[in-house]
């Protein structure tokens, strides 16, 4: 799920590109909410929709709009991928974007890295989910005040609201109410400050969680009906994490079960995460000769906030006989693995395989289902994909209204 501690590593290998875009003009702030109910996007395919064709059922709806995480924007800006999904989503008004909490107070994201992803392409996103910090209740060491700070910085961005994103996807303080227990005292007056709340709940989780799948229905519900007793807008990420085949009908059931319990949100976000996101195993191309000390290094983590992964190379009579991982990582697309030492010959050379995470198995890309494409395998692959899901949410899944009580958080800060 999405846990966010991101590092600006990555990042790093951009700044020419950056510094390039962020010279360009930026369009003016127009962050007025366009009232979609749905937001689509995701990390792995993202770069599919920016093919028009993939994704015209889904905008002729009128009811959807572009999701924006982060971990997707940056290597679709470095291949040049970026402005043609803006560019297709344009007629569907500002999007909503995903970034992690220390962005907002990163003097290199707020003075440069948003206008090369997001104001100098065209886009200027009305809302941001922020995922909050992963002690956000068990030890927190952020303040309301911060996320205050944070909301004005978003504001001169152009920015209308920033929205912690919650769930309990750890089970801690799972059957405690998170309207009235001290333990998420912070998280209200947070949530309360920025009005409204996001919450990352996918239907597998949301269903499926074994013994603990009642009080984590239970926690979402109470804390739904709380944020819409307070006037705040609410936000639910759909995601595939383990449904695989059953992504429809597992959201389908969970919608179901919301709208039963008096517990829909404002807006729906449907999206993926990374398709991989550990390194599983590493095999060795070849073995080289004549070492008698050697290290590994693994390489290109594609996802921003990717936790580096850590390998052991081990020698058997001159060459490498084995590449153990030691720290799996997290947050990979792909990567390489550099072998340094004393041998001689041929030079050895190993990959990494990457362990499939939350893009299950047949699952296809988010821009690969709205129209007729020969590379989906049978309809029922493409009502599992992430286009597929918003299509069947913009037609057919149920919202909260927008009533007047609904807080607009500093509507009058985002103007031009």
């Amino acid at each position: 799920m999405a846990g966010m501690n991101k590092a600006t590593a990555y990042l790093a290998s951009l700044m020419a590109l950056i510094a390039a875009l962020a010279t360009a003009p930026a369009m003016a702030a127009a962050c007025d909410d366009p009232g979609k109910r749905v937001y689509v996007g995701g990390v792995a395919g993202f770069d599919s929709l920016g093919d028009p064709a993939a994704s015209a059922q889904l905008r002729a709806t009128d009811r959807v709009g572009l999701y924006m995480h982060f971990n997707a924007l940056v290597p679709a800006l470095s291949a040049g991928r970026l402005a043609p999904i803006y560019d297709t989503f344009r007629p569907t008004g500002n999007g909503v974007a995903e970034f992690g909490y220390s962005f907002l107070t990163n003097p290199q994201f707020i003075n440069g890295q948003f206008a090369a992803f997001f104001t100098g392409l065209g886009q200027s996103p009305w809302a941001a989910l922020v995922n909050a910090p992963d002690n956000f209740v068990t030890a927190p060491t952020q303040t309301a005040a911060q996320w205050e700070g944070m909301a004005a910085t978003a504001h001169r961005l152009g920015i209308r609201m920033i929205v912690p994103v919650t769930a309990p996807n750890d089970n801690v303080g799972v059957a405690d109410d998170p309207a009235v227990h001290p333990s998420f005292g912070l998280m209200r007056t947070v949530a309360q400050a920025m009005g409204g709340i996001a919450i990352d709940g996918p239907p597998a989780y949301f269903l499926h969680n074994n013994a603990l799948a009642v009080p984590y229905r239970a926690w979402l519900v109470r804390w739904v009906r709380w944020a819409a007793s307070m006037g705040l807008r609410v936000f639910w990420i759909v995601s595939p994490d383990t449904s695989g085949t059953e992504f429809l009908s597992d959201t389908q059931m969970m919608v179901a079960y919301l709208e039963a319990h008096d517990a829909l949100p404002h807006t729906w976000i449907v999206e993926n995460y990374d398709s991989f996101t550990t390194l599983d195993r590493a095999e060795v191309a070849a073995g080289g000769a004549g070492y008698t000390r050697a290290t590994g290094h693994v390489s290109a983590p594609a996802a921003a906030d990717g936790v580096p992964a850590a390998v052991g190379v081990r020698l058997e009579d001159g060459h490498v006989a084995a590449v153990d991982i030691v720290d799996p990582g997290a947050g990979y697309l792909s990567a390489t693995i550099t072998i340094e030492g004393d041998g001689h010959g041929a030079a050895a050379r190993a990959h990494v395989v990457p362990r499939q995470g939350e893009r299950p198995a047949g699952m296809v890309v988010p821009g690969d289902v709205c129209e007729p494409n020969p590379n989906v395998v049978g309809q029922d692959d493409a009502a599992q994909s992430v286009a597929g899901i918003a299509l069947w949410m913009a037609r057919n899944a149920p919202v909260r209204p927008l009533s007047p009580g609904t807080r607009d958080p500093s509507a009058s800060a985002c103007q031009p």
